[in-house]
């Protein structure tokens, strides 16, 4: 019996990108140093690469999904000048306040995922800056990993995940000498 993909679920601002707040254009967005290296190196080893965002924004009326769209789409190009991929990319519009599925740590964007591809939760990561991304990993019985870019030092404080590192690149570092144990 072939089992499933193992997958890293990534968080998009403060994991992947500098967060900004409440981004309204593409020009906001700009990479974390080693971002795109990491994604490249998760590419390279076959791992399922997808991008699961909380952007309350578009609820609150401060964002459209198309400026949300439209700053994916930024994020993508800016990847692939570095060689890296992503494969899914979805995004919840809830605001912590009416808390649907979606909204992490709830698992309806990793469900969306679950429904097209052929993914195996417990050899795959979640990795973000955080708290709502660490129970997620929890909530889909995957690996968390926090990252103490964005609000990570102050997750650090108040949730205990399976592994810390300094930013994305260490994060990926740390996931590929895992699958080789």
């Amino acid at each position: 019996m072939e089992i499933g993909k193992s997958a890293v679920f990534l968080d998009r601002d403060g994991t992947i990108i500098y967060d900004k707040g409440f981004m309204k254009t593409p020009d906001e967005i700009e990479l974390l140093p080693m971002a795109g290296e990491a994604i490249k190196m998760l590419n390279e080893n076959g791992f399922f690469v997808a991008i699961l965002s909380n952007q309350s924004g578009i609820n609150r009326g401060m964002i459209t999904e198309e400026d949300v769209e439209k700053m994916n789409r930024r994020l993508v190009e800016l990847l692939n000048r570095k060689g890296a991929q992503i494969d899914f990319i979805t995004y919840c519009p809830s605001t912590p306040e009416e808390n649907l599925p979606c909204r992490k740590p709830n698992t309806g964007m990793v469900e969306e995922v679950k429904k097209k591809f052929d993914i195996d939760m417990s050899r795959s990561f979640v990795i973000g800056d955080k708290s709502s991304d660490i129970k997620l990993a929890k909530n889909i019985g995957a690996t968390s990993i926090l990252v103490l870019t964005g609000y990570g030092k102050e997750t650090a404080k108040e949730i205990t995940p399976d592994i810390i590192v300094p930013n994305l690149f260490h994060a990926v570092k740390k996931i590929l000498l895992f699958e080789k144990v």
